[in-house]
């Protein structure tokens, strides 16, 4: 069973209740880090959502309005962060696509997001 997760509370509920993978996870932190561990779960980051939404808050600010262009603007080195404590703490990281704001086709920039926010090259390989 798969789960669309944000936030601490949700993702943690989602993790207790039995989701074998967390799409997006933006608020992981130390704790539910830990309990990605227990459960087994998957982490799948998708960093380019917040990458995609941050570049379209700087390059066309005129698009959000200003309270959602601010999130816009501070929500992806927050991804980058939740996966950089997931990976320090042995949490099941996959790859995903599920971004929904960015082009078509670039996808595979994920990767290099994940290299990033602290995960070695090897490691994304594998």
């Amino acid at each position: 069973m798969a789960a669309h997760a944000y936030g601490k509370i949700v993702l943690e509920a989602a993790l207790r209740a039995g989701v074998d993978f967390i799409e997006h996870g933006s608020y992981l932190d130390q704790e539910t880090a830990k309990l990605f561990v227990a459960t087994g779960a998957y982490y799948v980051p998708t960093l380019i959502a917040g990458y995609t939404v941050a570049r379209i808050a700087t390059e066309r600010p005129e698009f959000f309005v200003p309270t959602v262009r601010q999130k816009a603007l501070e929500v992806g080195p927050i991804m980058q962060n939740a996966l950089r404590i997931a990976y320090e703490n042995d949490v099941k990281i996959a790859f995903g696509t599920d971004a929904g704001v960015n082009d078509h086709g670039t996808n595979g920039y994920e990767l290099v997001l994940i290299n990033e926010a602290g995960m070695p090259e090897p490691d994304i390989l594998i």
